[in-house]
């Protein structure tokens, strides 16, 4: 009797412990699953399609010890249309290239994720296979870390770089694509040194015309 006893007041006091997990997990969020995904979703629809200008981006297509980062204009619609602009070396000869007639959207997928759905022959070079059947290994699909009016943080879905949009302070493509090219002369030219600043720390970056800086103490 005294076994069963102690039988009935483990099971009542098990119980009691999954009620209580229950309820303390009912309580961390007020919305549903779905409720969340559905707002995350709404928020970085509203935040892409508020800035008129366009946005810059830092675009990484992997994280390969030789990639080098690449900036585009991306202009978002609330039609689902989008606007990418781009000029290097890599992808478009170094001409200005512009594609404005491909498609995109907000889905969810454990997250919210900014895919590009339909072709863009600036943005989808990057994930081409190219003849040796791996291309430049890049993304269209993004999982969005973060979105706000000043910043939008992008992670690959495929190859998990992480890149970042920002808001254009100039609607002129043209001259924004100017100022890059003089500013990657001074940063990244051959022989040229740079002195970084990181707190109270200094250091030298040289040879940066491959796209990576070699750093030392300065």
């Amino acid at each position: 009797m005294i076994m069963k006893t102690k039988y009935i007041l483990l099971i009542g006091l098990f119980a009691a412990t999954m009620v209580a997990c229950s309820r303390d997990e009912k309580s961390l969020f007020e919305d549903s699953a779905a409720v969340r995904a559905q707002k995350a979703i709404d928020n970085a629809c509203d935040v892409l399609t508020s800035q008129e200008a366009g946005w810059e981006m830092a675009y990484f297509p992997n994280l390969e010890n030789t990639s080098k980062g690449y900036n585009m204009v991306l202009k978002f619609k609330k039609d689902g249309s989008v606007s990418v602009t781009a000029k290097n070396s890599a992808t478009t000869m170094n001409k200005l290239m512009t594609d404005s007639v491909s498609t995109w959207q907000v889905k969810s997928d454990y997250g919210p994720i900014l895919t590009f759905d339909t072709y863009n022959k600036v943005l989808h070079a990057w994930a081409d296979p190219g003849s040796d059947g791996a291309g430049k290994l890049g993304d269209y699909e993004f999982l969005i870390l973060k979105a706000t009016p000043e910043v939008v943080l992008l992670k690959g879905k495929k190859h998990s770089a992480y890149s970042v949009l920002r808001p254009m302070k100039n609607p002129d493509v043209v001259a924004y694509f100017t100022a890059c090219e003089n500013m990657s002369k001074k940063l990244f030219g051959n022989n040229n040194i740079v002195t970084l600043h990181q707190g109270n720390e200094k250091m030298y970056l040289y040879k940066g015309a491959e796209g990576q800086f070699m750093s030392a103490v300065y």
